[in-house]
């Protein structure tokens, strides 16, 4: 992966557990909506990773070149998320995202989907990391969400599946 398009979960995500260098390892360009940054480091209000996520170089807001696209995704959409499928629609690019609804809207719209669990794989498949579990368990501490059944299959992709499962 070189450049991506994605949404402010999993920036936030990795953001919040000191990991956000891992996206940057692992592509050379992230594009944001403005919708998105807002989302990251909301003016005047200060969000825990929110600093990493304004000095991260490989992060570059983008704005639209047809902001009628924002008419394709539902309106019933999160904004940060509307925009960002939007964004990556018009740019042919892959989208970093996890929220269900957003993912399902993007693949209705034919765009391709990444999510964090799927980073960590390909952090794992390309080196930069050696071992996705203690990455994943970090991040579920945090507060991310993910169904067993996916977390377990993450494992087995990662061929880690034979470590103790999460509690």
């Amino acid at each position: 992966m070189t450049v991506i398009v994605s949404d402010s979960g999993p920036l936030i995500s990795f953001a919040r557990i000191d990991r956000l260098k891992l996206i940057g390892k692992i592509v050379n360009q992230v594009l944001i909506p403005p919708a998105v940054l807002e989302e990251i480091a909301p003016k005047g209000k200060r969000k825990k990773g929110a600093a990493a996520l304004q000095r991260a170089p490989w992060i570059v807001v983008e704005n639209l070149k047809d902001p009628q696209l924002l008419d394709l995704v539902s309106p019933d959409t999160d904004p940060g998320e509307r925009a960002a499928i939007a964004l990556a629609y018009e740019r042919g690019l892959p989208l970093l995202i996890d929220d269900f609804t957003g993912r399902q809207e993007a693949e209705r719209l034919k765009v391709s989907i990444i999510g964090s669990v799927g980073l960590l794989l390909e952090a794992k498949k390309q080196e930069v990391i050696f071992q996705v579990k203690p990455l994943l368990d970090t991040l579920l501490q945090d507060g991310f969400r993910l169904a067993q059944e996916t977390y377990q299959e993450a494992l087995r992709r990662a061929n880690e599946s034979e470590q103790t499962p999460r509690v």
